[in-house]
């Protein structure tokens, strides 16, 4: 089987899934974000993203948040105990929730592609490969266009 050449060496698999990166804590710049939500817990940062994506509302999350001790910790240790607010919990809408989204979507795509990969051989892979490239270029590009915008 053909693999794939990197700059660690070759990879064992054309198709295997690449460990996944938690955009969640990265914010715009390349760095970790730091406001009251971004430092909780991270099963307290999966469930607070799973009700916004069914769409509850700050009116039902704020008070669930307030109840949880392990928030409370958090918000006693870096926040003085001031409570998560509603500007709080828009800002992590606008930011690490979308980061938790596209963390998502690619990981959707991931697992498509590397169903799409079982029982190819090696001149589909070529193929493959050849194609995702050029779809990889069209989006990075598209990337740079809109970085060049905002920045």
């Amino acid at each position: 089987m053909k693999t794939l050449k990197t700059d660690q060496g070759a990879s064992e698999e054309p198709c295997s899934e690449a460990a996944p990166v938690e955009f969640s804590s990265v914010g715009p710049k390349g760095r970790a974000r730091n406001g009251k939500i971004a430092r909780l817990p991270e099963a307290v940062r999966a469930e607070l993203n799973q009700r916004l994506l069914d769409g509850e509302q700050a009116v039902e999350i704020l008070p669930w948040l307030d109840g949880l001790p392990a928030v409370q910790k958090v918000l006693q240790k870096h926040f003085d105990g001031q409570g998560i607010t509603e500007e709080n919990l828009s800002g992590w809408r606008h930011g690490g929730y979308q980061g938790w989204l596209q963390e998502r979507s690619t990981a959707e795509a991931v697992s498509s592609l590397a169903a799409a990969c079982a029982g190819m051989n090696e001149d589909d892979h070529e193929e493959m490969n050849r194609k995702l490239s050029i779809v990889l270029a069209a989006r990075l590009a598209g990337e740079l266009r809109r970085y060049d915008t905002n920045g």
